[in-house]
């Protein structure tokens, strides 16, 4: 005699410890923009002994994370506003590996190419949708709380303020003047830099979130051209965060984006030495 449906989930669900938040507590955020998915998704950690938070999509968690610490964001991956991928890069560029929520992806999608896209962009673990218990439950054993809770992102990012190759290939273009170019663009993009870190500011002051957003995007650009990859990054989150009104995140952002600002100066100036020197 086959089993019913009802009887195979009740063997399922023996398999799955309902104190395993007792024995591995963990302060758990669900990103989930669907209501019937974020509901399932707090009834399965419930069946576990888990409780969890619940942010709408990627510039929610980030607000999440700068308020107070998690050790694991179950991590959609297709939201609106901000998506899964580009919150967890965020997150990696701003908080260090050791006070770092570990990120679980949650989607549909489950092609190889998927999951590649997820852990390229600094996810942990995988769990395909629908979620099911064994999976989830099997994801969190191997969470564990982090050592140190700490609320601010890193002042600075691991990776180095400038990318070498950006300026290889301006200097391959650029021929024989090459030396004398990359110094004109050093020259032009500190003092443009500086001015549009000074109206950010000032946008800010006045709540202006659609200039600020401009703003953002410009330095994001030029910054990127020149291979301040890090400092283009955080300007992509604060045009982004612009563009969604969401003021209260920005003093965070700003600073972050001061202190890479300094970082890429200081690289700057000293290509612009070799250069002349050249």
């Amino acid at each position: 005699m086959q089993p019913t449906s009802s009887s195979s989930a009740s063997s399922h669900l023996s398999k799955v410890d309902p104190h395993l938040g007792e024995r591995n507590p963990l302060r758990i955020l669900v990103a989930e923009d669907h209501p019937v998915n974020q509901k399932m998704a707090l009834l399965l950690l419930k069946r576990l002994g888990y409780r969890a938070d619940v942010a709408e999509n990627g510039l929610e968690v980030l607000a999440a994370l700068q308020h107070q610490s998690y050790d694991v964001v179950l991590m959609d991956v297709q939201m609106p506003e901000m998506d899964g991928l580009m919150a967890t890069q965020q997150i990696c560029q701003l908080w260090p590996s050791e006070t770092r929520p570990r990120i679980i992806a949650m989607t549909a999608n489950v092609m190889q190419s998927d999951r590649q896209k997820c852990m390229e962009a600094g996810m942990s673990d995988f769990i395909p949708k629908p979620v099911e218990l064994e999976k989830l439950a099997s994801a969190l054993q191997e969470s564990h709380p982090i050592g140190k809770h700490l609320s601010s992102p890193a002042s600075v990012p691991e990776r180095p303020a400038i990318e070498e190759q950006a300026l290889e290939e301006i200097q391959a273009i650029a021929g024989e003047d090459a030396n004398m170019i990359l110094v004109d663009l050093i020259d032009t993009y500190l003092e443009t830099s500086t001015e549009l870190l000074q109206k950010m500011l000032q946008a800010i002051a006045l709540g202006d979130a659609v200039q600020l957003a401009k703003i953002a995007h410009t330095l994001k650009s030029s910054s990127q051209s020149l291979g301040a990859t890090s400092l283009s990054q955080l300007c992509q989150q604060l045009e982004a965060l612009g563009k969604s009104n969401q003021l209260e995140l920005l003093p965070t952002t700003v600073q972050a984006i001061q202190t890479e600002a300094e970082r890429v100066k200081t690289a700057l100036l000293k290509k612009r030495q070799q250069y002349q020197a050249g």
